[in-house]
């Protein structure tokens, strides 16, 4: 990755680092319990706890949390209190059960019972030992 890395720099042209930090984050994998909008900021994407469960995958309901919160505001009339109400109905029909019905597989699916038992006999299926 360091080697691609550099090699973009290159092709930019850039010689010279002045100073560079390489980090990570860790994809939350279930919604805030708190709220997804506060004092005019709608919540989206990974920073409202949309990835899934089960895949982490994140960037499906990162674009439709925004359509949605885009759409509650002109909806609700630049209105604070009412797009932030519309934004939360909205989510309730679309992504919250989803995100939750994820949760309830990933627990499944990561199990020490799971992996340890059934995966394998599943795996047998799809690929059966000679």
């Amino acid at each position: 990755m360091k080697k691609y890395y550099a090699d973009y720099l290159k092709t930019l042209g850039i010689t010279e680092i002045v100073k560079e930090d390489a980090h990570g984050f860790v994809i939350p994998v279930s919604p805030r319990t708190d709220t997804f909008v506060k004092k005019n900021v709608f919540l989206i994407g990974d920073s409202a706890g949309f990835a899934d469960p089960v895949l982490a995958e994140g960037i499906s309901n990162a674009i439709l949390s925004g359509v949605l919160a885009a759409q509650s505001i002109i909806e609700g009339k630049l209105d604070p209190v009412r797009s932030s109400e519309l934004y939360h109905e909205k989510l309730e029909k679309s992504i919250l059960p989803e995100v939750k019905a994820g949760i309830t597989l990933a627990k499944i699916f990561y199990s020490k019972k799971y992996c340890a038992i059934l995966l394998p006999k599943i795996m047998v299926l799809f690929y059966p030992m000679p």
